[in-house]
């Protein structure tokens, strides 16, 4: 038992080691959408078609009183959802939005896909507003289910007294299904049909059910946090988004790498390597394997991922570098995502040339 106590000190010891070895830069990253939509599109208006026919708004009202989800909840949960897609996409160069000053265009009203719009309406209001394509919230259904298990509640009795009670704890889960298409007015076709379900846990507690539902957030407040959600995802799905990741380079292993690493700091990226650029030529196979690595860093936080691969293998295979192994995995996945971004971003690149 002493033996591995001691060994857990150790290893704890070495990984604070390493990690004090290593600084940590941000790098802004554009990543690809999850699907590629035709280039023809990009002035698109968003629209929700989750309202109800006439036919199917008396069952809608009938469904809220029995489920106790209240009359008219899931429409405000639909609204969030498409104002949720809206800020994803207003973040990313790739469409331009229009917003759409209509009546709602109505659909089932349900969790199922209405038949898709007409031809003619979706040229109609295409034309009307100089749209390339529709994208439209044609499916919104939520329901939100309960469990109850009991638990042990320290309770305070007196000042310095306190006793173990039984309680109850509530599990809640809040469940949206979003369904969308896109309408190409260009193609004429449908870019897009997807639906999914996504879904938020909460939870309370208290001394009875009671006071354990009591601690939950109410019901709308939990149906619009979804339904964010919901919309979220999607706009992930369809748009190329910049995000913030962390690159770690070596600051130690001798002067020289120390003084680069202070002048990165310093955000005298240039500087700093010329002087990784010299130490790769060290006789030092771990300094140099180091030297080679920040280069790669370097280079590929600047976007010359080609240059930074060759960096990243050199300090790999010709100085045993193993944190080179997983980066030269992660510049190829970069190399990847650039060619994927060439044909998301094709239709931005025209109009910056035009």
């Amino acid at each position: 038992m002493k033996n591995y106590v001691v060994i857990s000190i150790l290893y704890a010891g070495l990984m604070v080691m390493l990690s004090s070895c290593l600084s940590t830069t941000s790098v802004q990253v554009l990543k690809p959408a999850e699907i590629t939509l035709n280039d023809n599109i990009m002035k698109v208006g968003i629209v929700n078609r989750t309202f109800p026919t006439k036919q199917n708004k008396a069952w809608n009202i009938i469904e809220g009183v029995l489920t106790g989800e209240g009359i008219g909840t899931d429409r405000r949960g639909s609204e969030a959802t498409v104002d949720a897609l809206i800020e994803v996409m207003k973040q990313s160069p790739r469409f331009i939005l229009v917003k759409l000053d209509m009546a709602p265009l109505k659909g089932s009203g349900t969790g199922q896909f209405p038949e898709p719009l007409t031809r003619a309406k979706i040229n109609e209001v295409c034309q009307q507003n100089g749209l390339d394509a529709l994208i439209s919230l044609e499916v919104f259904d939520s329901d939100n289910s309960l469990q109850f298990n009991p638990i042990t509640i320290r309770k305070r009795v007196s000042k310095d007294t306190y006793k173990d009670v039984p309680g109850i704890r509530v599990d809640s889960r809040m469940n949206v299904t979003a369904g969308w298409r896109i309408y190409n007015n260009k193609s004429e076709n449908i870019a897009d049909e997807f639906r999914s379900t996504d879904y938020l846990n909460f939870s309370g507690q208290g001394f009875t059910q009671a006071e354990a539902l009591a601690a939950l957030p109410p019901k709308y407040d939990a149906l619009i946090k979804t339904g964010i959600v919901a919309g979220q995802h999607y706009g992930k799905r369809i748009t190329p988004l910049w995000v913030i990741e962390s690159r770690e380079y070596y600051n130690k292993g001798n002067d020289e790498l120390k003084k680069a690493a202070l002048k990165a700091q310093h955000k005298n990226w240039q500087e700093a390597a010329e002087i990784w650029k010299k130490e790769a030529l060290n006789s030092d196979k771990k300094i140099a394997g180091k030297a080679c690595y920040n280069m790669a860093v370097f280079c590929e936080t600047n976007g010359n991922f080609d240059i930074a691969l060759e960096w990243a293998q050199k300090a790999n295979k010709e100085f045993g570098n193993k944190k080179a192994k997983q980066y030269i995995k992660l510049i190829k996945e970069r190399m990847h995502q650039r060619y994927i971004l060439k044909q998301q971003m094709a239709p931005v690149d025209k109009l910056n040339t035009e």
